[in-house]
This record gives C-alpha cells, sequence and structure tokens, in this order.
C-alpha cells in the first residue's frame, strides 16, 4: 500500500443581511458573521478529515498544518470525505452561485470537486496532476450561472488507486476546499398563497379576520386593506443567510375596526409577500353600515277578526345601506313602556296578533338591519285606544257547496269543554249512525298555526277527545278550536269552530261559535 499524505480543510461563514436581487428571486449571502446556516456539512471520517465552520481569514490559516499531532497510523477509507451542500428549499432551484474560494490538492489519491446533482462545475479530477491548485490562500472569484439546481456542493474525496483501499494521512493538508464568500441566488417562481377571505355579510364596529400564507421561500409580511385603506399589516423576522430566510407560513387573526370605514361596499384584500417581495393576493367583498335605518312612516292600527291587532308601516329607502332585518316594538302606557320585542324578517313592514289591553296607548316601533344597527331614539310612534278599533267585515268568498245524492247531515255538536291541568276535554254529540273520525286543531287566534291536534271516533252518537296544551297555551285565557267531522258514505263532512274561554274560578269553558 502506497503512504499517502491526507487533511481535508472546508471552512464558511455568512453575512445576514441582504436584499432581494429582483422579482422572482432572492440573494443569501455568506462569509462575515461566522454563520454557516445556509451550508450542511458531511464528513464520513471525522477522525481523519477536519471540517471548520468558518471562511479562513487569510491563507497562514488555510495552509498552517490542521493536522498536526495526527498519528501516521491514522488513514481515511477509498470513498470517504468531507462537503459542504448548499441547498434551495423544497420546490426552489439554485439559479446562481457566487464565491470566493480556493480547491486543491496534492496528490492524486484526493479528488476535489465542485458539482450539482446534474454535473460537475469545476475541480481536481483524475486528468489533472497531483498538484492541483484553483485559487489562492485568500480565495479567488469564481461564478457558476445558469444553474437550474437544487444544491451545489464543495467536496473532498479518497480516491486511491484500484491497488489501495485507503489513503494515509501525514501532518500536513493534502487536500482541501475553503470557502472565503458566497451569494446564492435562489429562483423563486411563485408568489405565497394564500387561504380564501370569507364574505360575511353586513358589518359595524369591529369583527376579527383569519389570514393565512405560506411559501417555499417563507412568507416575509401579510397585509390586510379595504379598497386603499390598510387595516393590518405583520412583518416577519426574515434572515438572508438561509436558505428559507423568512417563516414558511404566516397566521395572523387580524382585528377590523369598520368605524374607521366609511358605510359602503369595498373590496377586501389580503397581500402576502415572500422573501423575494412577490405579491400574493386573496379578495372579498368587505360591507360596511355603522348607522341604524330612520324612523318607518305611515304606522297604523288595525284589528284583526280574531281580537288581536296589525301593525303596518312603511320602510325607510335603504338605497346602497344594509336592509332591514327586524322590527323592535314597544307598547307604553304614559311613562311606563313594556320591554321591546323583537320581530325579525327581511324588509319587516308588519307584525299581527298584538295582545293589548283597553285604554290608551303609545306604540313605538324602530327597525334593525343586517349590519346590527338598531337606534330606539330613531322610533315612530302612535298614540291610540286599541277599544276603538273595529274588526273589519269578512266577506264570505267560498260559499257552500251543494252535494249530489241523499246524504244526511251529521248532527254535530259541541257542547261542553273542560281544562283540568295541561288537558283539555272537549265532547259532543253527533248522528247515532256516523263513525267516521272526529279531529280537533287548536290555536291560540283564528288564522294561525295550529298548536295542538287530537283525534276519536265517536260512538252511539256521542264522542269526547282529549287535547294536551303547551305552555304558552296553559297561560292563555282563550283557545280557538276547529272540529272536523270527517264524513262517510251515509253523512256528510262538517266542520264547527268555536272560541274557548275562560270562566272565572271554574274548569269549564265557555264556549262561543266562530265564522
Amino acid at each position: 500500500m502506497r503512504h499517502l499524505l491526507v487533511a481535508a480543510v472546508l471552512g464558511l461563514a455568512f453575512l445576514a443581511t441582504a436584499a432581494p436581487a429582483r422579482a422572482g428571486t432572492y440573494e443569501v449571502r455568506s462569509c462575515g458573521t461566522n454563520s454557516a446556516s445556509a451550508f450542511v456539512l458531511s464528513n464520513d471520517s471525522p477522525s481523519t478529515l477536519a471540517t471548520g465552520t468558518q471562511c479562513p481569514q487569510n491563507g497562514s490559516q488555510l495552509l498552517s498544518g490542521v493536522f498536526a499531532g495526527v498519528s501516521n497510523a491514522t488513514f481515511t477509507l477509498a470513498g470517504s470525505g468531507a462537503s459542504w451542500t448548499i441547498a434551495a428549499p423544497p420546490g426552489l432551484l439554485l439559479q446562481r452561485l457566487d464565491v470566493r474560494r480556493s480547491i486543491g490538492r496534492l496528490n492524486s489519491a484526493w479528488n476535489v470537486e465542485v458539482s450539482t446533482p446534474e454535473r460537475v462545475l469545476e475541480g481536481c479530477g483524475s486528468a489533472d496532476s497531483s498538484n492541483c491548485k484553483r485559487g489562492n490562500a485568500g480565495g479567488e472569484a469564481m461564478s457558476y450561472p445558469d444553474l437550474g439546481s437544487r444544491s451545489v456542493t464543495f467536496r473532498v474525496e479518497c480516491r486511491p488507486s484500484d491497488e489501495d483501499v485507503a489513503c494515509v494521512g501525514r501532518q500536513n493538508t493534502q487536500a482541501w476546499v475553503a470557502i472565503y464568500s458566497a451569494t446564492a441566488q435562489v429562483a423563486d417562481p411563485a408568489p405565497p398563497v394564500l387561504s380564501p377571505l370569507l364574505a360575511s355579510g353586513w358589518q359595524s364596529g369591529s369583527d376579527s379576520i383569519d389570514l393565512q400564507a405560506s411559501d417555499a421561500g417563507g412568507v416575509k409580511s401579510l397585509s390586510l386593506f379595504a379598497g386603499d385603506t390598510k387595516l393590518f399589516e405583520r412583518q416577519q423576522a426574515c434572515d438572508y443567510s438561509r436558505m428559507q430566510p423568512c417563516p414558511p407560513s404566516q397566521h395572523e387573526t387580524a382585528s377590523v375596526d369598520t368605524s374607521k370605514l366609511t358605510d359602503g361596499t369595498y373590496q377586501l384584500k389580503a397581500v402576502a409577500t415572500d422573501a423575494a417581495d412577490q405579491p400574493g393576493t386573496a379578495t372579498s367583498v368587505l360591507k360596511v353600515d355603522g348607522t341604524a335605518p330612520t324612523a318607518p312612516t305611515g304606522l297604523v292600527l288595525s284589528r284583526n277578526p280574531d281580537g288581536t291587532y296589525g301593525l303596518t308601516w312603511v320602510d325607510p329607502d335603504q338605497g346602497t345601506a344594509a336592509p332591514i332585518a327586524a322590527a323592535h316594538v314597544q307598547v307604553c302606557d304614559g311613562a311606563t313602556c313594556d320591554a321591546s320585542k323583537v320581530f325579525a324578517g327581511s324588509g319587516i313592514n308588519r307584525v299581527g296578533s298584538l295582545d293589548l289591553p283597553a285604554g290608551e296607548r303609545t306604540l313605538k316601533v324602530w327597525l334593525e338591519d343586517e349590519a346590527g344597527n338598531a337606534n330606539a331614539a330613531n322610533a315612530a310612534t302612535l298614540t291610540v285606544d286599541p277599544t276603538t278599533i273595529e274588526a273589519p267585515n269578512v266577506l264570505q268568498t267560498r260559499p257552500p257547496v251543494l252535494e249530489s245524492g241523499s246524504i244526511a247531515p251529521p248532527k254535530f255538536r259541541v257542547t261542553k269543554a273542560r281544562r283540568s291541568g295541561s288537558t283539555l276535554t272537549l265532547s259532543g254529540t253527533i248522528a247515532k249512525g256516523a263513525k267516521a273520525s272526529i279531529t280537533a286543531k287548536l290555536a291560540k287566534a283564528i288564522r294561525t298555526t295550529t298548536l295542538t291536534t287530537a283525534k276519536a271516533k265517536p260512538k252511539n252518537g256521542k264522542w269526547s277527545l282529549k287535547l294536551k296544551l303547551s305552555s304558552s297555551l296553559r297561560r292563555a285565557n282563550s283557545y280557538y278550536v276547529s272540529v272536523s267531522f270527517a264524513g262517510e258514505s251515509a253523512f256528510g263532512k262538517s266542520t264547527l269552530r268555536r272560541r274557548l274561554a275562560k270562566k272565572a274560578g271554574r274548569t269549564e269553558l265557555s264556549l262561543q261559535s266562530v265564522r
């Protein structure tokens, strides 16, 4: 075995401030601050190969005999070596690398080269003589343009002749790579990706909006605009001594104070910039309305056939402002006012089935828009005694239909209504031969939604059924019931409508016919 002198010296450091070169690229600079964050070290034989993380400052440091004191018996196996690799972040490419470097060897058993995964850029290979030096002790400028590669590696490797299996060490340096400065230009072809901005209807006051962005080269800043007005901005700390200078993603919750904006519709735009200062955007629509609707006009109270009251008005023209979404109604007796009730509905201009006590009352109505703006100071008022308002005459538009054939009347009657706790019992009479079902439907008003139902079949000319009362029905002083006989071959259909009212101190209810 031939005895070969061996030592490999690699030195690196980085400068942490650099401005991006141009749109789509950014620069990472090395040397000057003893930072090696952009290069990754690989050493297959740390006991025989020396590596450093600082750029050599002069020639004497480079060639000063780093291996003084290393035993002559120390050897490096063939194929082992040391290298520094600079690599672009996943998804990006190195476009150019400018360095001040010194590479060389004093024996052909060592191979020294600079390469990408696709090709060798320069080095001391088998075709060179044993003594191969590129760059002096202070380094020589070298450019590697048009790389289009993921990485560049500077490597010293033991490659003895075929009959040798190792490179034997001596006390002086035999092969080296030293990098005195480096500027890597990274190509970033795509701007940051932002999560979609979700429109959330009309806004007033303050609201929060989630902003999220990611980028292979890192997210440098995140901003939010309403039209030309900046609502939010956050800059991230970026270190251009690293191949990914900025954090790979950014998530912010922006508090948006719409009181700083005039009412109207805006383009809501989030902007994220990456390490190459490329902007990525996401847009949505922000609708701002901080003004409560003005008072309604034409307030009119009317009486319903069932004895309740309806209230109508004319809504103000909202124009481009938030549409009307609800009405607040308040009843006052002199200076004393009940709690207001809210009636929801898009473009609402009427409420019905109001229970109003006798005597002069003042009714107040104010409106609420979709942005949640409402102001009781904008109420329309109406002072009236409800008992002075008469119910309208109801025109019968569906006269009875004479059925063909000789069908007898069912002689259908409601004779008694009795309440015990939450149970209402109705009973009555019918023709003795009738057998079809009898159905009762109970509501709080004559033309409102049915709240409870019950069915029964007559027996020997009598019928009885029980209805369960909800809590609201139990509190009511009166109900409206519709009792229907289904009809059959011998008897025609029949429906009875009754108003049931409480009698003071009694469980039996009074029965009043209703048309």
